[in-house]
């Protein structure tokens, strides 16, 4: 069966709360472990990168939840494709809370030390799934 592998960035709320995002994960884990779906969220400087994966009809729906929820803001799809294998086949949903992490430490990244963008996410979709790929590691 094929899988759909989506990509987005949004806005998270300037009033977000270390409590809603700890809610947001919480409910990620659950609603995507019903969905049969996995990936990985980094939050940071108040944005949201996040990679979906699973059944085409659950992602799409899982999206749509997404797109509705007023903690987020901005939603923006960086990348959708179809997959043959999950790269996340492990987590239901991994974290990673880039305000706790010093993105000057971290060489791979090519805005090293400057504060991510939406702007800078949306002109180099590649730059997001690198991103992805790094933190998860």
């Amino acid at each position: 069966m094929p899988l759909q592998q989506t990509v987005y960035v949004s806005h998270a709320l300037p009033d977000l709360t270390e409590s809603d995002l700890q809610d947001i994960l919480r409910r990620s884990i659950q609603h995507n472990d019903a969905a049969s779906l996995t990936g990985f969220l980094i939050y940071g400087h108040g944005l949201f990168l996040q990679l979906l994966e699973g059944e085409p009809a659950a992602v799409d729906a899982t999206m749509q939840r997404i797109s509705c929820d007023p903690r987020h803001a901005r939603v923006q799809l960086l990348q959708q494709e179809a997959v043959s294998r999950r790269q996340y086949a492990k987590w239901t949903m991994g974290f990673k809370d880039l305000r706790r992490d010093d993105l000057a430490r971290e060489p791979y990244l090519p805005y090293s030390g400057r504060a991510l963008t939406l702007e800078q996410l949306q002109l180099r979709p590649r730059y997001a799934l690198q991103l992805l790929r790094s933190v998860s590691a």
